[in-house]
């Protein structure tokens, strides 16, 4: 029987329309290695809901928009810059914005200070082949610092 042409199997496809699975899953059964084909179940049982569509349509259908809100909400905004612009104006009395400058200065530089010690530490670690938290342990520095 060497000589004998191996079998094929023929697999039915039949339309989506149909409520059959588009390929016969007794294909991969009858063919060892075969990769399994996933069946068409039909079309969905119900629409997709998008949830942007939903908020959109939440927003739109929960309060119409008139002449009235609008004024409303305008007059809550400026309200609301009122108020910060008040703040804005004691926080200015209360501090000196020429120190307040000094002292971002100096963050700025603590933080590239920190950066740079914590990659050094990194490349430490990496060479002695321990962990920055070992190092945090041996150096004395607080791991929160």
């Amino acid at each position: 029987m060497e000589g004998k042409p191996a079998r094929t199997q023929l697999v039915t496809v039949k339309s989506p329309s149909e409520s059959q699975p588009l390929h016969s899953a007794t294909s991969a059964k009858r063919c060892p290695g075969a990769t399994p084909v996933k069946r068409y179940r039909g079309p969905p049982r119900s629409t997709f809901k998008s949830p942007v569509l939903a908020s959109s349509k939440a927003k739109s259908e929960s309060a119409p928009v008139t002449a009235a809100s609008l004024v409303e909400d305008v007059d809550k905004l400026q309200a609301e810059y009122r108020q910060s612009k008040a703040e804005a104006e004691e926080l200015e009395k209360t501090y000196d914005i020429k120190e307040l400058n000094l002292y971002i200065d100096l963050f700025h530089e603590y933080n590239e200070v920190k950066d740079t010690t914590q990659m050094l530490l990194g490349r430490i670690a990496e060479v002695r082949g321990t962990t920055v938290r070992q190092l945090h342990e041996e150096y004395s520095l607080d791991p929160a610092d």
